[in-house]
């Protein structure tokens, strides 16, 4: 009855992610603070995972931006659930036990706001493309859909945004970044300044 209703549990969540990326809602764009948005996310992800610790480094708490706020939960929710996916599968790897450690930062960049987001965890795998990440359907997850990243960057591009994977040049030199050692994702969107 336990595999029954574990194997249940993963159709479950594996048809969700299928009818999440076949029909993404137009987003409803409007102005709204960054701050409460990411705030929000990290209570209920800091909820959902207990021995996690994450941090946030806001450049301007006042900072504005154009966005669909469902949609931008979603795509965090998405990037910190890989995250800590990464952690899980680094500490099993390793033999670690500590708890992992997820880093977000927002701020300004070039006229577009930026957040992104860096962990401890395994990073990118080796000898593989970012680009081939952000296609629908791969995955290097054992029980992934490949659909996370593939959602990320649709809610990105509908934003007239963009999702980088890797930490740019310009990211690198910003004094509130911190490398964690695992991977680093970006959200860039358009700001309402």
């Amino acid at each position: 009855t336990e595999t029954i209703i574990k194997h249940v549990g993963d159709i479950g969540h594996m048809v969700n992610e299928f009818s999440s990326f076949a029909r993404m809602p137009e987003p409803v764009l409007k102005k709204g603070k960054i701050y409460p948005l990411i705030k929000d996310v990290m209570i209920l992800q800091q909820q959902a995972h207990h021995d996690l610790k994450l941090d946030a480094k806001i450049e301007d708490e006042k900072l504005e931006g154009i966005f669909d706020a469902q949609q931008l939960r979603q795509a965090l929710t998405n990037l910190i659930q890989n995250a800590v996916d990464s952690i899980d599968l680094n500490n099993k790897e390793h033999g670690l036990s500590g708890a992992g450690h997820i880093e977000i930062l927002a701020g300004v960049n070039d006229d577009q706001i930026f957040i992104s987001l860096s962990d401890n965890g395994l990073g990118f795998p080796e000898n593989e493309s970012t680009a081939n990440l952000t296609e629908p359907y791969v995955t290097f997850k054992q029980k992934g859909t490949g659909l996370g990243l593939a959602i990320v960057k649709k809610i990105m591009e509908d934003h007239n945004g963009k999702l980088i994977l890797g930490a740019p040049e310009w990211l690198e030199e910003d004094k509130g970044y911190n490398d964690l050692g695992g991977a680093t994702v970006v959200l860039l969107l358009n700001s309402a300044i």
